[in-house]
């Protein structure tokens, strides 16, 4: 259905990694504060959600999508 190029194609694949990088620091710092069970809770909520609206930002903008799979990344690496 995509006509994607190979270039964004890896980028969209790698988004998801790009999250990686500053989940454990931040989610640590997040979990500090405000405790283990309401960052995972809350991380598994926006996980969820922008899993679940990947297919609508596909099909709205190729950097939303980008954007939603990197959020997706942040926050579901804390879930591990």
């Amino acid at each position: 259905d995509f006509k994607w190029s190979s270039e964004l194609e890896g980028t969209i694949l790698a988004a998801y990694n790009f999250g990686f990088i500053a989940s454990p620091i931040l989610g640590g710092y997040i979990a500090g504060h405000f405790g283990g069970k309401r960052v995972i809770a809350l991380s598994l909520l926006i996980g969820s959600l922008t899993t679940i609206l990947t297919p609508v930002a596909a099909r709205a903008n190729d950097a939303l999508l980008i954007f939603m799979r990197a959020l997706a990344g942040l926050v579901m690496v804390s879930n591990q």
